[in-house]
């Protein structure tokens, strides 16, 4: 009814999105599968009665693993997550489902990407303690996982906590292994540039990922130019996220790292593609 009166309504598009993504999760159905061979005597009593009382059919109703339903959950997730959260209704909303899931689920039970969104959740509702926490106990849980390094090493650079992105990035090395060198070049570049050495650092290790054949993704280059004063390259890799859908893309519209550019008119047209995306994507019901 909402979207009757205003069909370009943010806080009634991002609220019918959450809803449609958790209940396509919840909607991932059971498999029918055969059932193993049995023999004549099982086949004999399966006609008459399953192992569970009913009627037996010779078929054998089995839900799919955790790990089948939650990769399907993501898959539809990360296609339509670039442009969610118009409103600050969305974000909170969006927190708050991160924060119900964790406490309902049991973290252990969730995937490591999973958690990672639900920080990028929390960071974007303003509850950047929160975030660093949280993906501060999957990094620990498994050193491995550099999503989770990365996107607590952004948040300190956003908020120009650069003394403690040094100590994670130290700490980085030390559990998970990786470049001392590059970490030992990266405070030389801060003790004589401070943030403006940090981010030709981080540019610097971008384009040496895509020499090697890696995809880098362009939200990450365009913050890298943008924090170097490179504003027309940071446009281009802005643009460029948007037409490939680059899901890191959610980020630019709340967080404080984008700052410097929003008094530029082509940040302001940005938004507005974004917004004209957002209220294309959910379904209405019954659509």
């Amino acid at each position: 009814k909402a979207l009757d009166v205003d069909p370009g309504l943010p806080e009634a598009h991002d609220i019918l999105t959450l809803i449609d993504e958790h209940l396509s999760q919840e909607m991932v159905g059971p498999a029918i599968q055969p059932s193993p061979p049995r023999s004549a005597e099982e086949s004999q009593a399966g006609e008459r009665t399953g192992a569970d009382g009913e009627r037996g059919d010779g078929l054998a109703a089995r839900a799919p693993g955790p790990a089948a339903g939650a990769e399907a959950g993501e898959m539809r997730a990360d296609s339509a997550r670039v442009f969610e959260s118009a409103s600050e209704v969305g974000r909170q909303l969006q927190a708050a489902w991160a924060g119900w899931t964790m406490r309902s689920a049991g973290e252990r039970a969730i995937r490591p990407s999973r958690l990672i969104r639900a920080a990028r959740q929390l960071r974007a509702a303003g509850k950047t303690d929160d975030a660093i926490e949280l993906l501060q106990r999957v990094y620990e849980r498994d050193p491995g996982q550099e999503e989770a390094w990365e996107a607590a090493e952004l948040i300190y650079a956003s908020e120009d906590r650069y003394d403690e992105l040094l100590d994670l990035r130290r700490a980085w090395v030390e559990a998970a292994g990786g470049d001392a060198e590059s970490v030992a070049r990266l405070e030389a570049l801060m003790a004589e540039d401070g943030a403006f050495g940090y981010w030709v650092w981080r540019l610097e290790g971008l384009e040496a990922r895509e020499a090697r054949g890696e995809r880098v993704s362009p939200v990450d280059l365009a913050a890298a130019y943008m924090g170097t004063g490179a504003r027309e390259e940071a446009f281009e890799m802005l643009d460029e996220a948007f037409r490939s859908r680059d899901r890191g893309l959610a980020s630019v519209r709340e967080d404080s790292l984008w700052d410097p550019l929003r008094d530029d008119p082509r940040f302001s047209s940005l938004m507005n593609r974004m917004r004209g995306q957002s209220s294309q994507s959910p379904r209405r019901p019954g659509s």
